[in-house]
């Protein structure tokens, strides 16, 4: 039930006029203190408004705040395309209209949604969704769109199966029996297979079934389909309703207690998904115990959901509805785990059980179970930025672009253990090395080098891992979003003199890592670091007018050190390229004679200064800068570990 009440109906959301792309527009302001008397009446709104309020540890800031905060709404202005379209962005600021205390990051995005019959309804509103996805119309559906990708679509055909998986789980159903006969069996190239791909999650269900030393025999003649995780049950009934009789799930069909075979299987697994007659991918489902057959409810049944005034463009009055829900409405759980992205990218078909309903993806494009409807869900957006990624490179330079945008992609996501960040993308780079016909040296391909060492970390950073998991000129030594700024010109004065990565498992190119050794010839220079300036040796008082990104939240030699500076010494990858531009490279740390470890970037940049302060004199000393950097730099041989 939607909450409405006087307090809150006071205020009316006013539609934003501008329907311009990318617009939010500010439709509601309401100081705190009508929000605090709102609250104390029983206004649930307001309730949960004062739950998002900043914390503020300064007493004495605090009771300041108290009289200046006010709560503004501004709602998305753009077109009904869902990808913020039906949500309304609520911030603390104050009403001098300048944040404190980092209020900018107490933001809270509410969806809308209007009922039917309400004015709101025409225009750029979401409606409920309440549908089902695994009713006998849901698998017909499904039938008929895998059925017609198999007969119409040429680029979509399985290729022949030179590798298969070492197992696949046989399903048997008899029409009296109340679930199915289920066993392990050798895999042959005369069985079609599906292939479940899903978010283990923190699910004890599959310690308890997966596939080891002490169930391997059981499982060979019987797995009990009561024991198995709702996740895992569900797969197995798509796969039948589908009309197959094998499906690879890899917690049943790999020995969990058996490293040699995981890592040959691991090593197979683009050619076992590229072999699936389809994928089924439980997207929707956090955990193997959520399953995924179950009816879609948005709201679901935990949303708070708040019922307020609001104006049409054309004046008419009625009512939305805000919802907060539990429930991820932007992106689907299976899109944040690293694994599961090469299991999308390399499967020909998939069918997608999402939190908005069901999907076909193909080779040829998508299908959906709402077409021939006006309606798109909140996760449509982010649906067609990653079946963009799912195109399969023509040549090598369609594959040259879109490899930073898988990297990135990839290195957004998680992993319950960050020791697989190479290997849960290991799948990809040995497909895409049917293309780029080179070397991997963990995780960048020897021909983008050393262009390729300029990557950043530039949006959250995350503590140093605590063990070693590659050299730390890689984009996997860190965690966290990892972006490939393309360097218009590399320094002429650098070059790879050699390069050597020492394999966990000899036989798996593109897996994990035990360490690895860059030697490289360029341009050095020893300077001062605090973790967000440069600064001479000579003088700690006046920074360089340079930028610089750390890879992680914090050095520890930078927050131990008793000055707060650290010596450094600055690896010019990208010379001096416009007045306004360049140097750029690496930072690093000596760690013995010429042996040097990465610790972040650097880039002569003039937006290191506002526009409105730039003068003269800043444009002055910022090119005498830009041109003595490279002057008193010294050329000389390094390893990078």
């Amino acid at each position: 039930m939607a909450h409405s009440c006087t307090h809150c109906q006071k205020y009316i959301f006013v539609q934003p006029q501008d329907q311009s792309d990318y617009s939010w527009s500010d439709v509601l302001e309401v100081d705190l203190q009508s929000i605090i008397v709102g609250a104390s009446d029983g206004c649930a709104f307001f309730k949960w408004c004062i739950s998002q309020r900043p914390e503020v540890s300064d007493p004495t800031r605090l009771q300041e705040l108290q009289d200046r905060l006010v709560l503004r709404a501004e709602m998305w202005a753009g077109p009904r395309s869902n990808f913020l379209g039906q949500s309304v962005m609520l911030r603390w600021v104050d009403q001098s209209g300048t944040p404190g205390d980092n209020l900018e990051s107490y933001l809270k995005l509410l969806y809308t949604l209007a009922e039917v019959g309400e004015p709101a309804a025409h225009y750029n509103i979401a409606r409920h969704i309440y549908k089902s996805v695994g009713s006998p119309v849901d698998f017909e559906l499904a039938r008929s769109w895998l059925e017609e990708c198999n007969k119409m679509h040429p680029m979509c055909k399985l290729p022949k199966q030179d590798t298969l998986p070492l197992r696949v789980i046989e399903i048997h159903w008899g029409e009296a029996k109340h679930e199915p006969t289920l066993r392990l069996t050798k895999s042959t190239d005369k069985s079609p297979y599906a292939a479940l791909s899903y978010c283990w999650g923190e699910s004890s269900g599959i310690d308890e079934v997966k596939l080891s030393s002490k169930t391997r025999l059981d499982w060979l003649s019987y797995i009990p389909f009561s024991r198995l995780p709702k996740t895992l049950q569900d797969g197995i009934i798509t796969t039948w309703q589908l009309g197959l009789h094998f499906l690879w799930i890899d917690c049943l069909c790999i020995a969990q207690d058996d490293e040699i075979e995981k890592a040959t299987e691991i090593a197979k697994m683009p050619q076992i998904y590229r072999g699936a007659y389809i994928t089924i991918s439980a997207a929707r489902s956090k955990s193997s115990d959520e399953g995924f057959l179950h009816d879609i409810q948005v709201p679901s049944k935990d949303a708070s959901i708040f019922k307020m005034a609001y104006t049409c463009p054309k004046g008419r009055v009625g009512t939305i509805l805000l919802f907060d829900d539990p429930i991820p409405q932007m992106q689907e759980p299976i899109d944040t785990r690293g694994w599961t992205l090469q299991e999308y990218l390399l499967s020909p078909r998939l069918l997608i059980y999402g939190i908005h309903g069901l999907r076909f993806c193909c080779r040829k494009g998508e299908r959906l179970d709402n077409e021939g409807t006006t309606e798109e869900t909140l996760s449509a957006w982010n649906s067609r930025r990653l079946a963009s990624l799912r195109e399969v490179p023509k040549d090598i330079e369609m594959a040259q672009e879109k490899w930073p945008r898988i990297l990135t992609e990839y290195s957004t996501r998680t992993l319950s253990d960050p020791e697989d960040r190479l290997l849960a993308i290991s799948g990809i780079a040995n497909h895409y090395s049917e293309l780029f016909r080179d070397e991997y040296l963990a995780g960048i391909w020897r021909r983008d080098l050393p262009a390729g060492l300029m990557w950043s970390n530039i949006h959250r950073r995350y503590p140093r891992p605590l063990r070693s998991r590659a050299p730390s000129w890689s984009w996997a030594a860190i965690d966290g979003r990892a972006e490939i700024f393309w360097l218009s010109l590399v320094d002429p004065h650098l070059s790879i003199i050699s390069h050597s990565i020492q394999l966990v498992e000899p036989t798996a190119p593109f897996g994990a890592v035990i360490s690895g050794r860059l030697t490289l010839k360029g341009l050095l220079r020893n300077v001062l670091w605090d973790g967000n300036s440069l600064f001479p040796t000579t003088s700690s008082s006046t920074a360089y007018l340079a930028s610089t990104d750390k890879d992680v939240l914090d050095e520890t030699e930078i927050s131990g050190s008793e000055t707060g500076f650290i010596e450094v010494w600055c690896l010019q990858i990208c010379p001096l390229e416009s007045t306004t531009r360049g140097p750029a490279g690496l930072i690093l740390k000596r760690e013995c004679e010429q042996i040097f470890r990465r610790l972040g970037t650097f880039i002569f940049y003039n937006d290191v200064v506002k526009s409105d302060k730039r003068d003269a004199a800043f444009d002055s000393r910022f090119n005498t800068e830009q041109r003595e950097w490279s002057l008193s730099s010294e050329m000389q041989q390094i390893n990078i570990i």
